[in-house]
């Protein structure tokens, strides 16, 4: 049955939308409590249905991640997923899923079962949605590791720079995870310039508020990041992958985030060009510029390179 409804979902999820959870009916949320007995603290922050709520369902709170398929005629098609973020390994976005489904998060478990949460709306908010998904699981991690943030940045020294007199008020904001926007252009667009700064040893610094960046970033400033972004990685391939030596310091998630900033100034620059391997052209470059690097980081630039190609096919599914 659930397979049957596919094409008339596609159909219907165009008038769907993203709710809050204080949105909810009661009754939406005491089904949710009964599917997956939920605690009193939880909170439902935000739910998405590809169908109709009673049937179909995706939410995350502060302590898990879940979706839920009721068939209405057979029970035992039923589909009831869900996991805690202390039971995650893994979580990939996919953005542009093609033009008959909607965006996801593929969830992977300690037991290596996996499942998707779909949302879908406007990119930007999908941005903020699933950077916050992967905020909640990164900091269940930490806890259930006896971490906090404060012991990451000082693994990565460069929390240092958060006490200088020249850094700008909207860059200590970003990396410190404060209220933040990017509203006023030159104080944002100043902060690409300093991925290339002269001071080399501020450069990580400024690396993590612009990787932050994105998650909030629209219009104006993301042509900005795509184009800085883009020259960056090509003109300094050495230094960007070598930010990744560290997990602790930058995620694979940071990775993929650094593939969807290159594929925002490629999506632009590429238009007309969208038949020709742009992309393989980029990564050849890439290659080539870490001949010398070592081993780790080869696999990382081959990691990326990958991710690269996969959100590029992703986009030109979007825009088909």
């Amino acid at each position: 049955m659930k397979y049957i409804f596919i094409f008339f979902i596609a159909i219907l999820v165009s008038c769907n939308r993203i709710e809050s959870g204080n949105k909810l009916s009661k009754s939406d949320i005491t089904r949710i409590e009964n599917l997956y007995n939920l605690d009193k603290s939880e909170t439902i922050i935000n739910f998405y249905s590809e169908f109709k709520n009673s049937v179909a369902g995706n939410f995350y709170t502060e302590q898990r991640i879940a979706s839920y398929w009721i068939d209405e005629e057979d029970e035992a098609k039923n589909e009831i997923n869900g996991a805690f973020f202390t039971e995650i390994t893994q979580i990939d976005t996919v953005i542009y899923a093609g033009a008959t489904y909607s965006p996801y998060l593929k969830i992977t478990t300690a037991n290596n079962s996996s499942f998707k949460v779909c949302f879908d709306g406007e990119k930007t908010e999908l941005r903020k949605i699933f950077n916050e998904v992967l905020n909640y699981w990164n900091i269940a991690k930490k806890k259930a590791n006896g971490e906090n943030s404060i012991s990451i940045k000082l693994n990565c020294k460069i929390d240092q720079f958060l006490n200088g007199s020249n850094v700008p008020k909207l860059a200590k904001d970003i990396y410190l995870d404060n209220d933040w926007n990017l509203s006023n252009d030159n104080e944002a667009l100043a902060l690409l310039d300093s991925l290339t700064a002269k001071n080399k040893t501020s450069r990580p610094f400024y690396f993590k508020v612009v990787t932050k960046t994105y998650k909030k970033s629209d219009g104006y400033f993301s042509e900005g990041l795509g184009l800085a972004g883009k020259e960056y990685v090509e003109n300094n391939t050495k230094e960007f992958i070598a930010n990744f030596d560290d997990k602790t310091c930058f995620t694979d998630n940071d990775l993929t985030t650094w593939a969807n900033i290159v594929i925002l100034e490629f999506s632009i620059s590429g238009e007309g060009e969208y038949d020709k391997p742009i992309i393989d052209d980029y990564i050849k470059k890439l290659k080539l510029n870490c001949k010398d690097c070592l081993p780790t980081q080869k696999e990382n630039i081959n990691r990326f390179s990958l991710t690269l190609k996969n959100e590029w096919k992703e986009f030109l599914k979007h825009i088909n």
